[in-house]
């Protein structure tokens, strides 16, 4: 089985991971590990030796760099010319199925994310002066969003109902409304049937919102792989926590688990 595609170079715990039958699935995966090649070679695998549909199976990062990386590996290992996977990151992801479906939300569906100069400019309206206080005003907001936790500012409701009047969002709105669009059990259940796998890259770093929406898109003993480690979150300002990885062992006990413990 080792010399067959998507195994090539692969240690014995890297190949377990990647061929590792389809459901639930943690890689917990120190620095140095090959995390992002176990996921990246799982994708081929799933494609090339379980005959999974490029078209069903999407894999989620953090930054577009990190995404571009996967499409160039996952590229690579399925040959030139092959249909690719959705490769992207969580907001990448959320303008994709939110694309036709804002006014479902009440938002007109040309609504676009307005900058950080435009969204300052609407604080200005609202009474927040100085550039250095609105920024904190700013991210007092996203904290806010990406937590989905404690009281919002003070100001938060009038900020929502005058990017709504523009016509924008912001940012952090993206997840938060494709939340409110995968809560329809018939948008989510259909969603599932035409996403049957989905990896995830940097698990330690999700958040709320995001653990939610991975939730949603696939049910408890769908083909789900989480590669991550906890002892390396470090995205805590976007509401981030290591606890994300002991929230998937409870949410998913049918869970299989390797882990990656070689330094290369």
């Amino acid at each position: 089985m080792r010399d067959l595609p998507g195994l090539d170079g692969l240690d014995p715990d890297q190949a377990a991971a990647v061929t590792a039958p389809q459901g639930p699935l943690l890689v917990v995966a120190g620095a140095g590990s090959g995390k992002t090649r176990v996921l990246t070679h799982r994708l081929a695998w799933l494609v090339l030796h379980r005959g999974a549909d490029p078209s069903t199976v999407a894999a989620l990062t953090f930054t577009r760099r990190a995404a571009e990386e996967m499409r160039a590996r996952i590229r690579s290992l399925l040959g030139a010319g092959s249909p690719l996977p959705l490769i992207d990151t969580f907001h990448g992801l959320a303008l994709r199925m939110l694309r036709g479906r804002l006014p479902r939300l009440g938002y007109p569906a040309e609504a676009r994310i307005l900058s950080q100069e435009e969204r300052i400019g609407i604080l200005a309206g609202l009474g927040v002066t100085g550039r250095r206080e609105a920024l904190r005003t700013l991210e007092r907001i996203s904290t806010f969003k990406n937590r989905v936790a404690h009281s919002p500012p003070g100001i938060y409701d009038a900020y929502q109902k005058a990017l709504k009047e523009r016509g924008g969002l912001d940012y952090d709105d993206l997840l938060l409304l494709l939340l409110r669009l995968l809560e329809d059990p018939g948008e989510r259940a259909a969603r599932r049937r035409r996403l049957r796998h989905l990896l995830v890259d940097e698990f330690q770093d999700v958040n709320p919102p995001q653990y939610r929406l991975l939730t949603l898109l696939c049910a408890p003993d769908g083909d789900l792989t989480v590669v991550g480690d906890p002892c390396q979150a470090i995205y805590g300002f976007r509401g981030a926590s290591p606890s994300a990885v002991d929230d998937f062992r409870r949410d998913f006990p049918a869970a299989r688990e390797v882990r990656l413990d070689r330094n290369y």
